[in-house]
């Protein structure tokens, strides 16, 4: 859960337990990406070999001997040079917003949204904090919000504070979401989906392979509520769809087995599909601390065991 909103919107979503928990991890590429070898991660020093890549607006926190003072001269304003081998890497989060994230089972704990904009957080905060640059797309039924990969001082801020805006919305369009994405994406990089993945698995299976086509590495991060997984509803019982409005009353006992084992098949079929290309596929329920979501997560990406 965020903290309470009387804080500001980095200690909002990053608690410090949770960054404690997180802090002898780092997320590796489990292949190629421009300018990247698979689990080594850039060197933060900048040396005489380090070739210059950009101008970027100076922003508090950033090391005042990379001001470019020609440019200052010139423009009158503040710049610093970023070299190739500070934007090695590239993550990028995509964030679904859609109105199912919006669901929880507990009146008293968090939303899909909750946790999801937590793990974003958090993925950022390890994505920066090993110096590579970190970005965020937010999508319903299209992108709605990107926040540009970068690694300057005040990137996680400026995250945070657009998480602190957000509300979920709309219908969900994940498949349509990463099409977009890979097609904007200047350099190839990793893409991390944080979901609930209400999609048709084909389209996702089309969706991947386009996005892998391109030479990008992805992680499926799915979020649930633990009642979708458990479906723990014994009486009659109305379901109101949160995207399409429809009104199901059922005998929620006599179909429980038939929705667990069609449950079961769902996640079976996304482990598949992140299985046949070749992208890692981790689930966080909301029941469960972000934080240690992401701790397993990383743990097996590192050893190899996702």
């Amino acid at each position: 859960m965020p903290a309470d909103a009387g804080t500001g919107p980095v200690q909002r979503w990053l608690d410090p337990d949770a960054m404690a928990r997180l802090s002898g991890l780092h997320l590796s590429s489990r292949h190629l990406t421009d300018g990247y070898r698979s689990g080594v991660s850039r060197s933060s020093r900048r040396g005489a070999s380090a070739e210059f890549s950009e101008h970027r607006q100076y922003a508090a926190g950033d090391d005042p001997r990379y001001v470019d003072w020609k440019a200052y001269a010139k423009s009158d304003r503040y710049y610093v040079k970023q070299f190739h081998d500070e934007t090695n890497r590239v993550v990028t989060v995509l964030l679904d917003a859609s109105l199912s994230m919006d669901y929880r089972s507990d009146p008293a704990g968090a939303t899909k949204f909750d946790v999801a904009r937590e793990l974003t957080a958090l993925l950022a905060w390890v994505v920066l904090r090993q110096g590579d640059a970190a970005g965020l797309a937010v999508f319903d039924g299209e992108v709605r919000e990107v926040l540009r990969a970068a690694n300057h001082a005040q990137q996680l801020p400026e995250l945070c504070r657009l998480l602190d805006t957000l509300a979920a919305r709309g219908t969900s369009g994940v498949c349509q979401a990463l099409g977009a994405l890979s097609d904007r994406l200047p350099r190839r990089g990793l893409i991390v989906v944080v979901s609930d993945l209400f999609d048709d698995p084909e389209n996702l299976n089309s969706a991947l392979r386009q996005l892998t086509a391109r030479g990008h590495d992805a992680i499926l991060l799915h979020v649930i509520d633990q009642a979708e997984e458990e479906f723990p509803f014994e009486e009659p019982t109305r379901f109101l769809g949160m995207e399409d409005g429809a009104d199901v009353p059922c005998d929620a006992k006599a179909i429980a087995r038939q929705y667990r084992a069609e449950f079961v098949r769902f996640l079976t079929d996304l482990q598949r599909l992140a299985r046949d290309h070749g992208v890692q596929y981790a689930i966080a329920r909301t029941d469960r601390s972000p934080a240690n979501s992401l701790f397993e997560c990383l743990v097996r990406r590192t050893t190899g065991r996702a």
